[in-house]
């Protein structure tokens, strides 16, 4: 009963083979430039924006004397 069941199945999958037809997309290119690079910044007026340097800033420790002046540690002034 198996046996016939696994030759069904392989006759039917047989059969599917041979009467599927096989679409194909054809996608036409467009013709986008000739030769020229695109640069951005020599078409326009503009200039290019420069970045700024990061300046790191002081570290303040927790046991540190608060930078307020009050005379207490950090952690206990303006750190909570």
């Amino acid at each position: 009963m198996f046996e016939e069941m696994v030759a069904s199945i392989e006759e039917e999958v047989v059969n599917f083979l041979m009467k599927a037809e096989i679409e194909t997309e054809t996608i036409e290119r467009q013709k986008v430039a000739e030769g020229e690079a695109v640069i951005p910044f020599e078409t326009s007026d503009e200039e290019p924006k420069k970045k700024k340097p990061y300046v790191k800033k002081t570290h303040i420790g927790r046991n540190d004397p608060c930078p307020c002046g009050s005379g207490k540690k950090y952690k206990n002034c303006h750190g909570k």
